[in-house]
């Protein structure tokens, strides 16, 4: 059934729930001739546009391309510095493993010095311990050595006594022949 809604233009209709518009005789769905003026009328698509928002959904999808863009760039900046980052790091590394390799040389130098260090040690402890006999060794000599002086004092303490009752016995000798 066909009914005029109220207080609109005399050009629309209502069939059901769908809006009709008449127009040169004809009744043509308000979609139907929404589409033809959108092809057909440049005007009425520019103040559709306008209507609708487009303009500004067009100028914030330029903006939002422009960001996307300039965040495309900053992501190469990002991608060439973290490649510099990752040359940077390898040398680093190559540096690392240099020094711990040098260092693991040291550390086997050490090892041999420490060894030949303990040899010294153990060379030097023998030659205190032939050192310490060698004292000792001197120590008997000297007193050896002043036990034969004692006995050489003795003997010629012994010799006098003796060369004096020798010479006592000669001189008796002689008096004797002289009284004789």
């Amino acid at each position: 059934m066909w009914r005029r809604p109220q207080g609109l233009a005399r050009r629309l209709w209502i069939w059901g729930k769908r809006l009709y518009l008449k127009s040169g005789g004809l009744l043509m769905s308000l979609r139907s001739e929404f589409l033809r003026l959108l092809k057909e009328d440049e005007e009425f698509r520019l103040a559709a546009v306008g209507l609708l928002g487009i303009v500004d959904v067009q100028s914030a999808l330029r903006r939002l391309t422009e960001v996307v863009t300039r965040l495309a760039e900053g992501q190469v900046a990002l991608m060439r510095s973290q490649t510099a980052l990752l040359d940077a790091l390898n040398s680093l590394t190559a540096a690392v493993q240099k020094m711990w390799e040098g260092q693991q040389e040291l550390l086997s130098s050490q090892l041999r010095l420490l060894e030949s260090l303990q040899r010294l040690v153990d060379d030097q402890q023998k030659l205190l311990e032939m050192q310490q006999k060698l004292i000792e060794g001197r120590l008997r000599l000297l007193e050896g050595e002043a036990q034969l002086r004692q006995m050489a004092k003795g003997l010629r303490e012994g010799q006098e006594a003796l060369w004096r009752e020798a010479r006592a016995v000669r001189r008796d000798v002689k008096e004797i022949k002289e009284l004789a």
